[in-house]
């Protein structure tokens, strides 16, 4: 699996962003989020146009990724008032985010950039992206 993969995947991130922008409502949280998005989407394409570990770009990358994870993750479940079962979507979502980032780690701790770590971190983007668009559509 090419690396160039997760360049595609970190554009997955453009979907709730197009959704932000597209409702009518709109609060001061959900615009810090989508700045912190767009913040995550080009340090994320950046990174993986040429992905050297422990790169400057790379720790940026990481330390916008987990403060927009946080943030996403406090509003959704504990600030935007959500239904129950709204609620229990977006914490299995969440959960699945962990898991994936956690394997994605691991992988990339054995090998830097083989087939699993990028498999891994490709579904990563796409449940972040998923998650990213509850927040915004909910």
């Amino acid at each position: 699996m090419n690396h160039y993969i997760l360049s595609a995947t970190s554009l997955f991130l453009l979907f709730p962003l197009f959704t932000f922008f597209n409702k009518i409502q709109k609060n001061i949280y959900e615009t810090i989020l989508a700045g912190l998005l767009i913040i995550n989407i080009l340090l994320s394409f950046l990174f993986w146009i040429n992905p050297i570990e422990k790169c400057f770009v790379h720790k940026l990358d990481g330390i916008f990724g987990k403060i927009s994870f946080v943030f996403f993750s406090i509003y959704t479940l504990l600030i935007k008032d959500l239904d129950y079962i709204f609620k229990l979507i977006c914490w299995i979502c969440f959960t699945i985010i962990l898991y994936l980032f956690y394997w994605s780690s691991i992988c990339s701790s054995n090998e830097w950039c083989c087939n699993n770590h990028l498999f891994c971190h490709s579904l990563f983007h796409l449940f972040i992206s998923i998650a990213c668009m509850l927040t915004f559509t909910m």
